[in-house]
């Protein structure tokens, strides 16, 4: 009976220094990968992959067609319409006009025409994202140091583009928006600085 009562306070020891162990490692202000992974996806998050249009030419009258909107409506996204000169409405040339479709309008995250329009107006971008930036790895940083009023660690990484929308898998597009190599490209290594704060690791540009 006495030596099962040793043996059980002996688990319970180790089984205690396990459990702080697994405490210890959860702590979000340590430097290591798992917290520079977790702020680096919080950061990649806002920066979605997405095509680079020019939306504050829709919904206006042009003289000339866009090569870039010509692709967009071939792929679904914009609608055109064209008119023809008329004497009746005084016009003497042709003009082309391009709308959102249903599809493009759900893809740039508005309910309507109306909120679109109002959204340039108001100076804001309709994007047309197509894919997520994903953190692959860590690969190096640097140990933590005084940087003015912060405490940071500059952060080598690789990334990935995952959940590409098959939208944009279109040959129109991919020439007219120079996607192909972005599409096949794999795993992309790039460097950023985190800050550490009383919550954790973040970003620098959180900080402004």
């Amino acid at each position: 009976m006495q030596k099962t009562c040793h043996l059980v306070v002996r688990v319970m020891v180790v089984l205690s220094f396990g459990l702080f162990g697994l405490i210890a490692c959860s702590d979000p202000q340590e430097a290591n990968e798992e917290n520079f992974s977790a702020a680096l996806q919080e950061y990649l998050s806002t920066k979605p992959a997405c095509l680079d249009w020019p939306d504050r030419r829709t919904y206006k009258m042009l003289n000339n067609r866009s090569r870039k909107l010509d692709a967009l409506a071939e792929a679904g996204l914009l609608e055109l319409h064209i008119f023809k000169p008329s004497k009746a409405a005084g016009t003497r040339r042709t003009r082309y006009q391009y709308i959102l479709s249903k599809k493009g309008l759900t893809i740039a995250g508005v309910d309507d025409a109306g909120m679109a329009q109002r959204k340039l107006g108001a100076g804001e971008d309709l994007k047309l994202c197509y894919g997520k930036r994903e953190v692959v790895d860590i690969d190096t940083f640097t140990p933590p140091r005084a940087m003015g009023p912060y405490t940071v660690s500059e952060v080598k990484y690789t990334w990935k583009l995952a959940d590409v929308q098959d939208w944009v898998r279109n040959k129109s597009l991919e020439s007219a928006f120079k996607l192909k190599k972005k599409l096949k490209q794999g795993p992309r290594k790039d460097t950023e600085l985190l800050a550490l704060t009383n919550k954790g690791w973040l970003h620098m540009s959180f900080l402004d």
